[in-house]
């Protein structure tokens, strides 16, 4: 994944202690490891101290240069690190939350995407907008599940209030979003190429695939536990009928 080349190629130029700000909302694929933890890992050997933070919440640029009024979460370890990027990034159109879990908040971050991709299936099958969501409360409730209990989040880090979760997964399900659409495609029956192309087409990336893939490593020998995220998984990554797979997990 292109984040250890970034992280690479930044160590010749940390000439001072720095806040390494994260706003990337994915995992890597095929370890399912934090950006955090990898830019640790990648930055260990250099002499000057960094503090990591997490961005996280439903942003969308173009609404951010209208001042639309929105709300973000920003998570790191440092309380110093977090008075700093407050003090940066809060205005009068966003509000700025802090939180000390930034592996929740990054966790959350990347499987709104993944949730948001399910969504947008059940939508392109055709379902009603309640079976969309009921897919996405149960898939919601999996992630949280996941999270909390084998990962390390804090579950007040996935309530319906909070920015990276809560406002994030509302936004990201239900709106005009590259994760959804993707899903979409999936559901009218176009493959996981197929679907990536036509995204293409319209110079759109697909975060959450990424996630999805991470999927495999982070729920493995549970996979019963959360039918969704590994359905998903399946759907995606090993060619499963997007329909015959959700109306099993629907039932």
């Amino acid at each position: 994944d292109a984040i250890r080349e970034v992280v690479t190629s930044l160590k010749p130029y940390v000439h001072k202690e720095l806040i390494i700000l994260n706003t990337a909302k994915a995992l890597e694929a095929e370890t399912g490891l934090r950006f955090s933890t990898i830019i640790s890992v990648g930055l260990k050997d250099i002499k000057y101290p960094f503090s990591l933070a997490m961005f996280a919440g439903g942003t969308i640029a173009t609404d951010l240069v209208k001042h639309e009024p929105l709300g973000v979460d920003i998570a790191s370890e440092s309380e110093k690190t977090l008075r700093i990027l407050k003090d940066t990034f809060a205005a009068d159109n966003l509000r700025v939350y802090t939180t000390t879990d930034i592996e929740g908040v990054e966790y959350a971050a990347a499987f709104k995407n993944v949730v948001s991709i399910l969504a947008g299936v059940v939508n392109g099958l055709g379902f009603s907008y309640g079976s969309e969501t009921h897919i996405i409360s149960r898939a919601a409730g999996e992630v949280k599940k996941l999270v909390v209990h084998k990962l390390g989040g804090e579950e007040k880090t996935f309530s319906i209030e909070s920015q990276c979760w809560g406002n994030d997964l509302w936004m990201s399900c239900t709106g005009n979003t590259r994760n959804r659409e993707f899903g979409i495609l999936l559901g009218k029956g176009y493959s996981t190429e197929e679907a990536i192309a036509q995204m293409r087409k319209g110079n759109k990336t697909v975060e959450g695939i990424n996630t999805v893939k991470a999927i495999k490593k982070l729920i493995e020998g549970s996979e019963g536990d959360f039918p969704l995220l590994h359905g998903v998984n399946e759907i995606v990554f090993e060619g499963k009928d997007a329909r015959g797979t959700m109306a099993y997990l629907i039932s």
